[in-house]
C-alpha cells in the first residue's frame, strides 16, 4: 500500500520566529494575557494566540502540551521551547538546516494533518538542541525526532522519523 508522504526541504522551512512580549507591564493592559514564570527567563506575560499546543507532548513529556518559543537574542540562532505549565521545563531549540544545510524530511500526510491545515507555508521545523555546560562545543541536535508547527493553527507535534541516517546526536560543531 502506497503512504502519501508530505516532504519537507531545506527550502521550504519557513525562517520565521514566533515572537512574545515577554515585558511584564505591556502585561498587564490586555485581558487575553498568559502569566507565568520560567525558570530561564523570569516571569512572562504572553498572548495566549502565541502558545503552540502540541496535543501528544514531546517524547518524555506527555504532559507537557503548552509552550511558547522564546528568542535568546536576536543574532543567536537558538531558541527556547518554554512550557507554559512547568517553569522547569525549557529545551533548546534550531532550524535543523542551521545544524546540517541538506536536512530534508518525508513527513507522513496524517502527521501534516493532525496540526491543521497541511500547508508548507505554514510549517515551521525545529529540532532539540543538548548542550553540556562543561563541554558546549559537543553540543548535538536531535534530527530524526524534529518538531514541527503550524503558525497558523499554533499546534506543534514532535515526530519520530524511519531514516536511520539521521542522528539524534548530530554534531553542531565540527571538531578541530
Amino acid at each position: 500500500m502506497y503512504m502519501q508522504t508530505h516532504v519537507i526541504t531545506s527550502s521550504e522551512i519557513v525562517q520565521k520566529r514566533i515572537q512574545v512580549d515577554n515585558k511584564g507591564d505591556s502585561a498587564q493592559l490586555m485581558p487575553d494575557i498568559i502569566n507565568f514564570k520560567s525558570v530561564v527567563f523570569g516571569d512572562i506575560g504572553v498572548e495566549a494566540d502565541k502558545i503552540i499546543t502540541f496535543s501528544c507532548g514531546l517524547l518524555g513529556f506527555p504532559d507537557m502540551k503548552r509552550f511558547i518559543v522564546m528568542e535568546y537574542e536576536k543574532d543567536i540562532p537558538f531558541m527556547c521551547l518554554q512550557a507554559v505549565d512547568e517553569p522547569c521545563i525549557a529545551f533548546i531549540v534550531i532550524d535543523p538546516v542551521l545544524a546540517n544545510k541538506d536536512y530534508h524530511i518525508a513527513v507522513k500526510e496524517k502527521e501534516v494533518a493532525a496540526l491543521g491545515e497541511p500547508d508548507s507555508e505554514n510549517l515551521i521545523v525545529f529540532v532539540i538542541v543538548s548542550i553540556s555546560k562543561d563541554t558546549p562545543s559537543k553540543a548535538t541536535a536531535n534530527l530524526r525526532a524534529p518538531l514541527i508547527v503550524n503558525l497558523s493553527s499554533r499546534t506543534g507535534r514532535q515526530i519520530v522519523l524511519d531514516d536511520e541516517d539521521l542522528s539524534i546526536k548530530y554534531p553542531l560543531f565540527k571538531s578541530r
